[in-house]
């Protein structure tokens, strides 16, 4: 079984996704991870911002692919990203990365790499992906699809407090500026954008905190599919 959960930056998809599939004990897979992976690793090749645009498929699978890139999942430590066999998941999160990662999503080899990885492991587990072209483009035919949205001035809020966590520090007036220009960049871009599936179920949860988005979809996948088997991984 497949559910995905798409929408904007600081949505609470993220969350949202975790929770769910903690609950039904479903696989995990957070494409944000994947997307900041490839950047890192790109940053760290000596590949400048400016060069993004212009990676053709043949260099991105010289470190892109899925015998250097391992994802895994699991209910004890989370999602963890390794590259040849280094765990590098604690250098993901980060504004630099998260901008680069923003870029390369409009790079369609690096879609179409992350793409190639990303539905691995569809084939061997049930899964809740997260992320912005989920239900349109990687699983067009998944089970069930959500597309959570929440006003810029809420999801800006909680952008500005993720990264207070994380010691980096925003106005609240610059998270809101960097969320729009990344809503844009998102929504035109050529290839792969962000967009609402047909036959998605739509969420505001601008008024909703994260336990609440989680129990929202928990409700409306016992309303669609009744009580889904809890599978463990």
């Amino acid at each position: 079984m497949i559910i995905t959960i798409d929408g904007p930056a600081a949505s609470g998809k993220s969350s949202a996704a975790r929770c769910v599939a903690q609950k039904l004990g479903f696989y995990y897979l957070y494409s944000g991870l994947l997307y900041r992976a490839c950047a890192y690793v790109l940053l760290k090749e000596g590949y400048t911002k400016k060069k993004f645009a212009h990676l053709n498929p043949t260099a991105v699978s010289t470190f892109y692919n899925v015998k250097r890139i391992r994802y895994l999942y699991s209910l004890n430590h989370g999602e963890q990203i390794f590259f040849d066999g280094r765990d590098i998941t604690p250098y993901l999160k980060t504004p630099k990365v998260d901008e680069a990662s923003s870029l390369l999503a409009e790079n369609p080899a690096i879609r179409e790499a992350i793409r190639l990885v990303q539905q691995e492991y569809s084939a061997t587990s049930n899964i809740v992906a997260d992320g912005r072209d989920m239900g349109t483009a990687v699983f067009p035919h998944a089970d069930l699809k959500f597309f959570l949205t929440a006003s810029v001035e809420v999801r800006a809020q909680r952008w500005q407090q993720d990264q207070t966590k994380r010691g980096n520090s925003f106005t609240l007036q610059e998270a809101r500026e960097l969320l729009i220009e990344r809503d844009q960049r998102d929504t035109i871009r050529e290839h792969s954008p962000l967009a609402v599936a047909p036959d998605a179920i739509m969420i505001d949860n601008t008024n909703l905190s994260a336990a609440e988005t989680c129990k929202k979809i928990e409700e409306e996948i016992k309303k669609r599919k009744g009580n889904v088997l809890h599978h463990r991984f």
